[in-house]
């Protein structure tokens, strides 16, 4: 039998990754209220020196004109309409890199709920998210943040610009808008995809899907041009009857900020109650207006 020492965290190590985890708690959680960008700031176990991101051709900001007429277009495939997803997560800024892992459950575009561990699975944040509601609980500070939705103005707020639709559509590798709201832009020919494009008022959306109708990931960009949004999707593969991708990519270029979600396992749930968990007595609510 091994000794205790060595099959149990002792309470210096708890402690150091507590204080590991709060070092990044207070300035995330100031500007991260979506409950995936919530939860990967709260979920941090560790500084490290900055990281610069290296340019990708899918970071482009070449300017795209989109056709007035529309043709027919690919159906983009759900695969993770109610599932659960763990995995590893990393989040890259200038001044910031840091890391930890995760458990969502997702129920179709219902609602879902998170959480994101660090060092010794010490559980660092949960969040929840349904159609009307947003409860994001910081788990070592004690304190939860509540906001009623849909939040107004939000994705102009946040690093990630991005909408509760977007959020569960990026989750369950789908665009963000129906089928119908895209029309037909080009084919690549060399690499046998198709490239889609939405375009209102406030942003541009070019997307790109596999022959499958997978989608390989897609661009926001702003009306001048900027890109605000990259996603993209590494190769798909079965995990457990559901057909996930091995690696999902977000990029914000200009707040130079990356995250990196690498899912290790994934499966069917049947679960389709609206996720929701208790606040304790305790935990000091704060508002999100």
């Amino acid at each position: 039998m091994l000794p205790v020492a060595l099959c149990t965290p002792s309470l210096s190590s708890i402690v150091m990754a507590q204080n590991q985890l709060q070092t990044t708690l207070t300035n995330i959680v100031a500007w991260c209220l979506v409950p995936l960008v919530v939860s990967v700031g709260i979920g941090a176990c560790r500084t490290a020196a900055p990281y610069t991101s290296t340019p990708r051709a899918s970071d482009s900001t070449e300017a795209i004109a989109i056709p007035a007429q529309s043709q027919t277009i690919p159906t983009v495939k759900p695969f993770c309409s109610q599932c659960v997803v763990q995995g590893s997560l990393d989040v890259r800024s200038p001044s910031l890199a840091a890391s930890g892992s995760y458990t969502i459950r997702i129920a179709a575009r219902d609602s879902l709920e998170g959480t994101i561990y660090g060092p010794l699975g010490i559980v660092a944040a949960r969040a929840y998210c349904t159609r009307d509601e947003l409860v994001i609980l910081d788990a070592l500070a004690m304190e939860a943040y509540t906001a009623q939705l849909p939040l107004r103005d939000a994705a102009r707020r946040l690093p990630f610009p991005i909408e509760r639709e977007d959020l569960f559509a990026l989750l369950r590798c789908e665009l963000p808008l129906p089928d119908s709201s895209y029309r037909f832009l080009a084919v690549r020919a060399e690499k046998g995809t198709t490239l889609l494009a939405h375009r209102d008022s406030s942003y541009v959306d070019i997307a790109e899907l596999d022959a499958d109708g997978s989608l390989l990931g897609y661009q926001r960009k702003s009306p001048d041009n900027k890109l605000l949004l990259a996603v993209e999707y590494g190769a798909y593969r079965q995990w457990d009857g559901v057909r996930y991708p091995e690696r999902i990519r977000i990029a914000a270029p200009t707040e130079q900020l990356e995250l990196v979600l690498e899912p290790t396992a994934v499966k069917q749930s049947a679960d389709r109650t609206p996720f929701r968990f208790h606040l304790p007595r305790t935990v000091r609510r704060i508002s999100i207006e």
